[in-house]
C-alpha cells in the first residue's frame, strides 16, 4: 500500500476470510512519526472449487471501494490474492 492506513477486508464466497487493520508509520525521532507505505501478508485456507471474492478497503477520508472477481480453486493448488493501493489510494485486486 502507498498509503499509510487503511482497513482491508475479504470475503471468498460470501464469507468473510480477512480483516485487517493496517498503519505503517516510520520513527522520524521521539515523539515524530511519519506515514509510509507498506505491506503485509495473510495465509487462508480455502475449499477446492469456483471462488467469488470481494475486496473491500477503507481509507481516512474517503468512500471505501469495492472490486470483485472470480477464479477456480483446484484441489491441492496455491492461489495469490494481491491487493494494491497506489498513492491516490485506488485499489487494485488480482488473482494469480
Amino acid at each position: 500500500s502507498q498509503s499509510p492506513r487503511g482497513v482491508l477486508t475479504v470475503y471468498v464466497n460470501g464469507t468473510q476470510v480477512v480483516n485487517r487493520q493496517f498503519r505503517f508509520v516510520e520513527k522520524k525521532s521521539l515523539l515524530r512519526r511519519r506515514g509510509r507505505s507498506g505491506g503485509f501478508d495473510e495465509r487462508v485456507r480455502l475449499s477446492a472449487g469456483e471462488l467469488s471474492v470481494r475486496v473491500y478497503l477503507s481509507l481516512p477520508g474517503r468512500p471505501a471501494q469495492m472490486e470483485t472477481l472470480a477464479g477456480n480453486l483446484p484441489g491441492g493448488s496455491l492461489r495469490t490474492l494481491r491487493a494494491r493501493v497506489d498513492s491516490a489510494g485506488t485499489l487494485a485486486v488480482q488473482l494469480h
